[in-house]
C-alpha cells in the first residue's frame, strides 16, 4: 500500500506542476474571468490584464511550490514509512486546496459561469486517498 501512495502522491504532485505551468504561461484574464467580466459588463484595459497576469503568476508559483513540497516530503519522508511525512502531505494539500477549490466553486455558483473547481476536487481526492494507502 505504501508504494501505491508514493506514486499517488507523485501524480497529485505532477499534477499540480501542470496546472502551475498553465497558470504562468497561459491567458490572463484567463477565460472564464473575462467571461466573468464580460458579463458584469466591464472593459478590460491593459490595466487588468496587468493585474492578472501577476495574480496569474502568484498562483502559478504557488501550485509549483504546493508541487515540490509533495514531491520532497514524499520522497524523503512517505518513502520512508515516516507518520508525520504522511500527515504534513495530507495537511499541505488540504491547507491549500480546499480553500482554492471552494472559492472557484463559489465563484461559479455566483455568476452561473464554469470555473476551474473539478480538478480541485480531484486532487484533494487523490491526496486523501493516497494518506489512506500510507496508513494502511
Amino acid at each position: 500500500m505504501l508504494l501505491a501512495a508514493v506514486i499517488s502522491n507523485f501524480v497529485a504532485a505532477a499534477l499540480i506542476a501542470l496546472l502551475g505551468g498553465k497558470y504562468l504561461r497561459g491567458p490572463a484574464p484567463a477565460d472564464y474571468h473575462e467571461e466573468i467580466l464580460k458579463a458584469a459588463g466591464a472593459e478590460i484595459s491593459e490595466a487588468h490584464k496587468g493585474v492578472f497576469r501577476a495574480m496569474n503568476v502568484v498562483i502559478g508559483a504557488g501550485f509549483y511550490a504546493q508541487a515540490v513540497v509533495i514531491a520532497a516530503v514524499t520522497y524523503f519522508g512517505v518513502w520512508d514509512d515516516v507518520l508525520w511525512a504522511k500527515c504534513v502531505v495530507l495537511a499541505s494539500a488540504l491547507l491549500s486546496g480546499l480553500p482554492a477549490t471552494l472559492a472557484a466553486q463559489q465563484l461559479e455558483k455566483h455568476t452561473r459561469i464554469t470555473t476551474p473547481w473539478r480538478p480541485g476536487i480531484v486532487l484533494l481526492g487523490l491526496s486523501v486517498v493516497a494518506f489512506i494507502l500510507a496508513i494502511l
